[in-house]
């Protein structure tokens, strides 16, 4: 899969170290894949060998609701994949999971990616690849039932985040477009700068239809059934653009979208959570603005990252 290494490389930088720790499940606590997987690999355990019979191994393996689990047990070896259930609308078929070579109480890991073709990724080859060293060079020591499931847990959360990056990032164009021009970047800096003072400007439908219609080669209409505008672009068989809700003053939502005749090519929440997720990781208010001309140059910004966008789609 185009890209796979520095889709891995995103998701460690914002879903490796979490500060503030999530639940998998709604039940276990989870800090992110470096800070669980060091843990567990720092632990210092005194030489043994317990063998997990392939009961222990298959009830440790933990599979939410949600997901199809698929498990494979030998002596020396487990194969875990995973299938989510309505999920993973854009890399159809996908199946994500692990592997662990077993000898003795040391699990040797790699992540699994399926989608049209087999990827396997050593777990210790992309943390040092990430954290630029060598610093792991075994596998995982496990002595206990508790720490064989705490582990299986991790290494499902790992695939749970590492999906979620994938499927946001599957489309070549879009991905190139998030992850290597300045967009979050710039975005962030004219999110932070906007004005935000308490103002009576309410926006006016005709306005903003007149000043969106103003911009060449974009189409332009408003949504009464949903109370969105809606900005197209149109590159032979693609469609790219943007839907926006705007409240009063307020830009409460910019949704970027694409799709390749009326089949969805990428989707994503709000700007301001791509920035969370994708960019600097930091949380953004919505886009204020309390005037016409205000609300003119946060288009002018998001038409011409369009433009941006469609030149990627363009070159292909």
């Amino acid at each position: 899969m185009e890209g796979i290494k520095e889709i891995i490389r995103n998701w460690l930088t914002h879903c490796g170290i979490i500060s503030t720790g999530k639940l998998i499940d709604g039940r276990y606590p989870y800090h992110g894949f470096i800070v669980e997987y060091e843990r567990h690999y720092a632990t210092d355990f005194a030489e043994s060998c317990v063998q997990f019979s392939t009961a222990d191994l298959k009830n440790a393996v933990f599979s939410p609701e949600g997901y199809l689990t698929d498990i494979e047990v030998y002596p020396d070896y487990i194969s875990v994949r995973y299938s989510g259930i309505n999920r993973w609308k854009y890399v159809k078929g996908m199946i994500i999971g692990f592997e662990a070579c077993i000898k003795c109480s040391e699990f040797s890991f790699d992540l699994i990616i399926n989608s049209g073709g087999i990827i396997r990724i050593p777990v210790n080859e992309i943390l040092n690849d990430y954290l630029s060293n060598t610093k792991f060079t075994r596998g995982l020591l496990i002595n206990s039932f508790d720490d064989l499931e705490d582990v299986f847990r991790n290494m499902f959360g790992g695939c749970a985040d590492l999906s979620r990056y994938i499927n946001d990032l599957s489309c070549p164009e879009y991905r190139r477009f998030i992850l290597k021009t300045d967009f979050l970047d710039e975005y962030e800096k004219m999110n932070l700068s906007c004005n935000r003072n308490k103002s009576g400007y309410k926006s006016d439908k005709k306005n903003v239809l007149n000043l969106l219609k103003e911009y060449e080669g974009v189409s332009a209409k408003y949504c009464s059934n949903d109370r969105y505008y809606c900005v197209t672009r149109d590159i032979d068989d693609v469609t790219i653009g943007y839907n926006v809700i705007i409240s009063y003053n307020t830009l409460i939502e910019f949704i970027i979208w694409g799709k390749r005749n009326e089949e969805s090519l990428f989707c994503t929440p709000g700007i301001e959570w791509i920035v969370k997720e994708h960019g600097s990781g930091h949380k953004l208010a919505s886009l204020q603005f309390q005037s016409l001309a205000e609300l003119k140059v946060i288009f002018d910004f998001m038409l011409k990252h369009l433009d941006v966008l469609y030149s990627l789609f363009n070159a292909n």
